[in-house]
């Protein structure tokens, strides 16, 4: 038995941690940008259902010292606030951004 999967991966390398903005919502940023430019490319018209999902990786090689190896994930989730309707996650889960933040926390000299 074979699985298709549909997905896109897009790798960043980010060096300098000290940004006038938050790499976190650059990643968000970028990650709808994939999801977007798929119109007229990946799918045709109105064809939402052929969205592929994206993953946007940043890796980041001078952290500061706090977040010297650390891993976080940023998803789209489902959250009922009122009643319960079950919605296949495959529906809304098409992106997910990972920001690596490389180094030893313990490390002065790194």
């Amino acid at each position: 038995m074979s699985i298709i999967i549909k997905l896109i991966v897009n790798v960043e390398g980010q060096r300098n941690a000290n940004l006038h903005y938050d790499l976190t919502r650059r990643g968000i940023y970028y990650s709808a940008r994939l999801i977007t430019s798929q119109k007229g490319t990946v799918f045709k018209n109105d064809d939402y259902n052929a969205i592929k999902k994206v993953y946007s990786i940043w890796i980041c090689t001078k952290p500061s010292p706090d977040a010297r190896g650390t891993c976080q994930r940023y998803t789209i989730g489902k959250e009922d606030f009122i009643g319960s309707y079950n919605v296949d996650s495959k529906h809304y889960d098409l992106m997910t951004v990972v920001v690596l933040w490389v180094g030893d926390s313990t490390d002065p000299n790194y």
